[in-house]
């Protein structure tokens, strides 16, 4: 009789404990997410980020300070979801706006990295983890300021 119920507390600690990766609990206000970010010190007219309340999204990337011209500038367009604090970029085209003297790094959100999670949003500040999906690094962090909501 012990073991039938020591079985059965066992059984249900794990279904207990087990949590669905279907939530949409959010840790944050998710309508903080909406607006114009541009990417830590780098020339805000040139890296961008656009998240917009359906779902699209919008990147402007160069990777150049504003007195440079030194990489080409892309726009990158597609849908985004966030369920949880995980956040995922499906590109759907990408577009050269302006040419450089040499290409950017590659930086291709959707192919490149295969977990992004919000480490941290307010009004002013978006912090996203990106684990690469090659293990070459195990997590980089892009750090966003608010441009406008």
């Amino acid at each position: 009789m012990k073991n039938c119920l020591l079985i059965f507390f066992l059984n249900l600690f794990f279904i207990i404990s087990c949590s669905s990766d279907d939530s949409n609990d959010y840790n944050f206000n998710k309508t903080l997410l909406y607006g114009k970010w541009y990417f830590q010190n780098i020339c805000p007219s040139q890296n961008q980020l656009i998240l917009h309340e359906n779902g699209n999204y919008t990147r402007i990337y160069s990777n150049d300070f504003c007195d440079e011209n030194m990489h080409n500038t892309y726009k990158y367009s597609g849908t985004y979801s966030v369920k949880s604090d995980n956040i995922r970029i499906n590109q759907l085209s990408e577009e050269l706006l302006e040419e450089g003297e040499n290409h950017p790094p590659t930086d291709n959100l959707s192919v490149t990295k295969i977990h992004s999670k919000i480490i941290e949003l307010s009004a002013e500040k978006l912090v996203i983890e990106y684990k690469n999906k090659n293990n070459t690094i195990n997590e980089i962090f892009y750090v966003y300021w608010r441009l406008e909501r």
